[in-house]
Order: C-alpha cells, then structure tokens, then sequence
C-alpha cells in the first residue's frame, strides 16, 4: 500500500526540505558531512544509516502537494521574517503574534524531522492533528523555548518520546510526551509537549539563562543574541527539558542526543 500524506491521508506524495532553501543564505553550508542515524528503542537498534550530504539540503517524502504548498507554505511564509531577523543576531521584542507563529513553525519542522525515524515517531499524533486542523501549535500541553547559539556547529537535532502515565494509569504503548532540540546557525528552538493534562512544564526551566520561552505566551518576550548559548550549555538545556519530563516517565527512558 501506498503512503499516504502524515497530515490528509491523500496521494502522492511529495519530497519536503526538512530545512528550507533560503535558510542556506544564514549558515554555513558549503561543506559535505558525513552523517549517521540511529535509531535505539530500549537498547535494540531499529534503524541505522550513514549517508553524506550537505547540512541543509535533507528531504523526507512525507506530505502532499497540496499541503506542502498550501497551509504548510503559509505558517513557512509567516515565520521567515521572524528568523531573518534571528538569524541576523538582532535584538528583537516578540510579541504574542510572533511567539505563536515561531513556535508554530517550530512543531511544524519537530514533525517533518520525525519523519528521518517514522517508525518511532514521537510527536503525538494528536499535535500533529491539531496543527493540521487548527495552523497553530496547540495551547494546552505543549512548549516552547528559543535561544541563541554561537553556531559552533552547523547544526542541532535531538528527539526524544517518553512513556508517562497518571498514577494508576495503565502502562502507554506509544509516547505521550516528547522533546525536540533543533538548531540551525545561531537560533536554538526546543519543543515539547504532551497528551497528559497533569504535566506542565516551564517554571523550573523558564529562568534557564538565555533561553526565553516562546510558548504558552503570556507577553512580549526579548531576545538577546549577545550572549549566546555554546554547544555544552545547548546540550545542558535539551537534557534539562528531558530531565523535567523524564522524572515523570514509565518506565525510565533514555535521551537520544
């Protein structure tokens, strides 16, 4: 049986930049790399590739035309100018409007960077339906944090699904909850999320240093690029998010960085 597009079921399918063109103007790709994937379930490796490419030129066949140039075109549209200018290391005030356009734009790409390992997704299938339904990161049991980075690496991408259940639940099959860490030059953005209404996030993490949290928002945020995260402190941050989840998970599961 044919895939089907991951947001409206429909055929064909169409190829989709996990990173899109214009992103290259702001980061240093001009160089091959040598990558490689794994994937580890339990201790059990399910996939693994090795593969050399540019940084930014990944595509996934995952989507259909129509949302591809559609819906998922507009939310790329609307959130350009916001990390232009982030990408460009200016200060900036972001209000409410940009907060939720950026961190929609950021579930958006946490979704299609799911699609590099399918068979253990871990955003949830109902934020990817809401987003598909609704253009926007959903409001209630979902985060996101954005900071900047002094770009030592080209890039960052780290995921990570947790089994979490309330008390007396039985056991999850699937995630319900998980963590995405993605960098691109100098913009660091970490999402998360969740389908228990027990859980919340971001008091613990919020005054994290140089990290603002970008959603729920509650008020115009600044970001101030002159004091930019390294690569010790971004992996430190990415851990801290795991760790706030992971003192609530079932059983005890491992961070994919």
């Amino acid at each position: 049986m044919a895939r089907a597009c991951i947001f409206c079921d429909r055929t064909p399918l169409t190829k989709e930049h996990l990173w899109p063109d214009w992103l290259r103007r702001y980061v240093n790709d001009s160089t091959k790399w040598n990558w490689r994937l794994v994937d580890d379930v339990d201790g059990e490796i399910s996939q693994e590739l090795d593969f050399t490419r540019r940084a930014y030129e990944q595509q996934v066949r995952a989507v259909c035309a129509d949302c591809n140039g559609g819906w998922m075109s507009e939310i790329e549209a609307a959130a350009k100018p916001i990390l232009i200018s982030l990408l460009e290391e200016t200060s900036c005030s972001l209000k409410l409007e940009a907060q939720e356009t950026l961190a929609t734009w950021a579930l958006l790409k946490a979704i299609m960077f799911d699609e590099l390992h399918r068979r253990e997704r871990v955003v949830l299938a109902e934020h990817r339906a809401y987003l598909y339904e609704r253009r926007a990161v959903p409001s209630v049991g979902a985060w996101a944090w954005l900071a900047a980075y002094d770009a030592e690496q080209i890039g960052h991408y780290a995921y990570q699904g947790l089994l979490l259940m309330e008390s007396g639940d039985t056991a999850p099959v699937d995630p319900t909850a998980y963590a995405v860490t993605l960098s691109a030059g100098s913009v660091v953005l970490q999402v998360a999320g969740t389908s228990l209404a027990s859980l919340s996030l971001g008091e613990s993490l919020d005054p994290y240093a140089g990290v603002v949290r970008i959603w729920p928002a509650s008020a115009p945020v600044e970001h101030r690029p002159h004091s930019p995260m390294t690569t010790e402190t971004l992996l430190a941050f990415s851990t801290a998010v795991y760790d706030e989840l992971r003192t609530r998970s079932w059983p005890p599961a491992k961070p994919a960085l």
